[in-house]
């Protein structure tokens, strides 16, 4: 195991590469166009830093605060920690891409010292935020006059490239439906927004499990909004997914070894999936929801 300055540097880097204008590591102040306070904390930089924002006298004091440990060494699990508090005080969103950045890239880079509740908790908000900043990427590059379907730079790390995948706009009762896809680092980024607020976000391997097509419905007697997914699954099968868009859930997964088909008709859902048989055969299961 390295140093602490080792193990948090996916952290410094990339608090680094937001400015390099901090003076004495207090970087909020250039963030947000404001002197960086004078520090009076005798202490270390991480030292009791969550409690000490918590503790702060104003917002712009506890960003300081929390800005302050980020960009300076520390042990990597309250680096983790005081990016996800930095995006969750976030107001703007180049910003919150900038900070859900470092948390992506130091989610990659593993052994983060943080209990896995813990964990996994800031990685939903990160890759939450992820589909915010996929959302504002794609919509600057169309009114750039760019496509967003051939690759540029991602909004994410200095070196990364993106390009999107899938795209549907399905017009509902009282707003829209969007589903978009965005290939980034090997993987397809699933997004799924209701009238610009962001329902569901899913990513998978995208040779052999990103996303191959999708249809939003009207559900049942009461039109409850559901939207079809189907995924690749290997070389040849695929794997049809139910979302319940309102609350933003995965009602059902079926997987087959080869194409699903499904159909929609009287506002229900009809399909087949393939198994394969005791025997070895394929064997086709038909369903209806």
């Amino acid at each position: 195991m390295g140093d602490d300055a080792t193990q948090c540097q996916p952290g410094i880097d990339a608090l680094k590469s937001i400015s390099r204008k901090a003076v004495g590591g207090f970087v909020l102040g250039v963030l947000i166009g404001a002197p960086a306070p004078a520090p009076v904390w005798s202490g270390g930089p991480c030292d009791d830093v969550l409690e000490r924002a918590l503790r702060a006298a104003d917002a712009d004091k506890a960003s300081s605060t929390l800005a302050a440990c980020l960009a300076a060494p520390g042990p990597v699990g309250v680096h983790f920690q005081v990016a996800h508090a930095l995006l969750q005080g976030s107001n703007e969103e180049e910003w919150a891409c900038r900070y859900t950045d470092v948390l992506l890239g130091m989610l990659e880079g593993g052994a983060l010292e943080v209990e896995q509740p813990v964990v996994s908790m800031i990685a939903a908000d990160a890759e939450a935020q992820a589909c915010r900043c996929d959302r504002a990427w794609n919509r600057r590059l169309r009114v750039e006059g760019r496509d967003p379907r051939e690759a540029e730079r991602s909004w994410y790390g200095a070196d990364t490239r993106q390009m999107e995948v899938f795209s549907l706009d399905v017009p509902v009762r009282e707003g829209a439906v969007e589903i978009f896809a965005h290939y980034r680092r090997g993987m397809d980024h699933v997004c799924v927004f209701r009238d610009g607020a962001l329902r569901y976000a899913e990513s998978r391997g995208a040779v052999t499990s990103g996303i191959e097509r999708a249809q939003v419905f009207e559900h049942g007697e009461h039109r409850a909004l559901r939207a079809a997914l189907v995924w690749r699954r290997g070389v040849h099968g695929e794997a049809l997914q139910l979302l319940d868009i309102e609350k933003g859930v995965p009602i059902f997964e079926r997987l087959s070894a080869w194409p699903v088909e499904f159909s929609i008709k009287d506002n229900l859902l009809r399909y087949r999936v393939v198994l394969e048989g005791d025997s070895g055969d394929p064997e086709a299961v038909d369903g209806t929801y």
